[in-house]
């Protein structure tokens, strides 16, 4: 059984200095790396990623958001990777059940957890 298991957040951006402070703050308390592979943005956002520790800031031109997503994913090197957009939020109650499921299960391949998608003002909780 490891011990400690690892975790690296990966994130893509593209001129998000609004929304980068807010969602690094929110995972920079349960990552061991901050992984942020940005397509080239012309506004604040890569001074507000450098002066995150954690955060190991790339950049490559956009290319598809599945291929920068694999590409980011490529440059983790923890025991276990969090994907999320720069626009998203962890919860601090998420934070501590993300770091329970690492610590109390380390051998399995992955988890899944729900989501509150927020969109034009509003919480999205159900679809129909």
């Amino acid at each position: 059984m490891k011990n400690n298991p690892t975790l690296s957040i990966s994130i893509i951006t593209y001129n998000e200095e609004n929304n980068i402070e807010d969602c690094l703050a929110s995972v920079t308390d349960i990552a061991d790396e901050i992984i942020v592979l940005d397509s080239i943005s012309t506004d604040g956002t890569e001074d507000i990623c450098r002066k995150n520790p954690k955060v190991s800031f790339y950049q490559h031109p956009f290319d598809g958001h599945i291929q920068q997503k694999n590409r980011a994913l490529e440059l983790c090197s923890s025991d276990w990777i969090l994907c999320i957009d720069a626009d998203e939020r962890v919860s601090p109650e998420l934070a501590v059940s993300i770091r329970k499921l690492m610590d109390k299960n380390p051998d399995i391949a992955g988890a899944k957890f729900p989501r509150l998608s927020y969109h034009m003002h509003r919480y999205i909780r159900h679809g129909g």
